[in-house]
This record gives structure tokens, sequence and C-alpha cells, in this order.
């Protein structure tokens, strides 16, 4: 998975990774002593990054932070620490140690982990993303081929679709069917915060009302 910061309080921080020199032997031992953020690497973030953040990474998030986390479609999650917290009724959330101890890579360290702010962010076997920063009254068309997920940054405008409007076949002598000229329509209002889906065979453009910052994200 990866998080790409929308917005960050100052000294804001992540938690990525492990620190250098911390074994799974000793991340056990934090585990039971209830300190196991001493054992992660704590990384200072800022507005318009996107972090990446392979299967078997150790991470969490830091107060005074809004992200857009994409990852890959699984609900699998090994909780190994939860802060101590409990529920209204005083009951702790399930952990899942003995699968966390076995998934996490204890011979990588947070600080090989890349860090990205412009154009193509990620490229994975999984993902792709690409951030993209179009000025107000440009238009940038939308090609079939690939669904796309579009996460709005800033900006607004709208999404006008190209649908094909068929008739039925007409008999003449120079023709056995027509096609009317294909009319805009579907128009689709974004805003600051939307995320949309776009199907594969989708064909149109997105229209800019303002400067506008995005993410668009593939697979």
């Amino acid at each position: 998975e990866c998080w790409y910061i929308i917005s960050a309080e100052p000294d804001a921080v992540i938690y990525k990774g492990l620190k250098k020199g911390v074994t799974k032997e000793l991340f056990a031992e934090a585990v039971e002593k209830g300190n196991v953020a001493e054992m992660l690497a704590k990384v200072p973030v800022e507005q318009g990054q996107c972090h990446f953040l392979p299967a078997g990474t150790a991470h969490a998030i830091g107060p005074g932070l809004l992200i857009a986390e994409i990852q890959t479609p699984s609900d699998t999650t090994y909780r190994v620490f939860d802060w101590s917290r409990v529920d209204d009724t005083g009951k702790a959330r399930q952990l899942h140690i003995e699968e966390a101890l076995e998934s996490i890579h204890f011979d990588a360290s947070g600080d090989n982990l890349s860090v990205t702010t412009a154009g193509r962010l990620i490229d994975c076997e999984y993902f792709k993303i690409d951030k993209g920063h179009e000025a107000k009254g440009c238009e940038l068309p939308l090609s079939p081929g690939k669904m796309k997920t579009l996460i709005i940054l800033t900006g607004s405008g709208t999404i006008a679709g190209a649908e094909g409007n068929h008739v039925d076949p007409v008999r003449n002598s120079t023709t056995a069917g027509i096609r009317q000229k294909q009319e805009i329509s579907n128009v689709v209002e974004f805003k600051v915060g939307d995320t949309l889906l776009v199907p594969a065979a989708y064909e149109g453009a997105m229209q800019f009302a303002d400067d506008t910052q995005y993410l668009t994200v593939t697979i």
C-alpha cells in the first residue's frame, strides 16, 4: 500500500518500517512490554509526499494527518500493537501478534522505502499512481482501455462523457445502417475530496473550473 499526505499539521509523523538493528526477538520483547513504537522508524512528513509501504512493513499513522491510502484489494491486516486503546466498554481490539511476527520483514529498514512528490508517484506490480496538475480552463481527454480511480486534491470541474446513440438500421441504396453522431452527456461535477471511479470503457474529458491537482490510480 501507500500513503499520500493530503494535509499535515506541524511536526506530524508516520511510523514507517523498523529502526536499524531491530530483530524479531527484540520486537517480540517490545510487544510484551507494550513499547512497540520504540522499535519503529519515526518519519516526519509534509503535505504532498507519497510514502510506499510494501507488504511486510510495520507501519502506523501519527496524529494530525489526512491521508489517502491506496492498496492492493486485500482485507488482511495484522494488528500487532494498538497504543493500549480500549473502547467504551474497556475492551481492547484483537491483536494478531503471532501472524505479524511471521509477516514483518526484519531484514528491511524504513530508510530504503521511497518518498515521491510529483509525476509517477508509485509504479509497482499491483498498482500505479500518477499526480496530475491542470490549470483553470484546461481540458484533459479520458481514453478508454483501463479502469481509473481519480482522487481530487485541489480545485474543481466536470467530467463529460461521449456516449454513442444508436438508431435502428435504415435500408437504402447506399448503406445498411446509420449511427448518429456522438453527443456529450453524463456530466459529473467534482470537487476537493471527491473520489471518482472511471470504468475501462469510458471515454470523455475532464474540464477544470479551477487550478486542480489530482491522483490517478490504475492497475
